[in-house]
């Protein structure tokens, strides 16, 4: 199928879908970033998310304009994307081009993720690069969340974050 997501997420997107996986060209959620999203025991927001570390700190963008990114079916649980940003979300972007990619499984009450990334800067210095990876357990009506990224940018060399928690 072919569609255009623009509609429903306001993101301009155009993307081919199949049995083999969906490939997409436009602005989409940084796939490193979903890892991030998945098992932040704070899901993301609210005193102690580890969204200030990682997005302010380690340079891990939220969103990718004029990026391609290809995410494969799920089987058994398993899946994989991954994304090339041919250059920077915009003029006034430090980032000059960047590539991700992620490794997802989910079944029997688990989500296990392990995602890297690399940006390359303008000024022409290495940019930022890292990897989050982590886990969540759904346990009765109780989900634990574990966390960890490393990452490094310019102003920071081996920038590790953890988290666990859940609700």
């Amino acid at each position: 199928s072919f569609g255009d997501d623009s509609l429903f997420n306001r993101q301009a997107n155009l993307y081919i879908s199949g049995a083999l996986g969906k490939l997409t060209i436009g602005t989409q959620p940084n796939i490193a970033f979903n890892s991030v999203l998945a098992v932040d025991p704070r899901f993301g927001s609210d005193f102690g998310s580890s969204l200030a570390t990682i997005v302010a700190d380690g340079k891990l963008g939220t969103i990718d304009n004029g990026s391609i990114s290809y995410a494969s079916p799920t089987i058994n649980g398993l899946s994989g994307s991954i994304q090339y940003v041919p250059s920077g979300p915009s003029a006034s972007s430090t980032i000059s081009s960047g590539a991700r990619g992620s490794l997802n499984y989910s079944g029997d009450g688990y989500t296990l993720t392990l995602a890297s990334y690399s940006n390359h800067d303008k000024t022409g210095t290495s940019g930022s690069h890292g990897y989050v990876t982590g886990g969540t357990k759904k346990l009765s009506d109780f989900t634990l969340k574990v966390l960890y990224a490393n990452q490094s940018n310019n102003a920071y060399s081996g920038l590790s974050t953890t988290g666990l928690g859940g609700a």
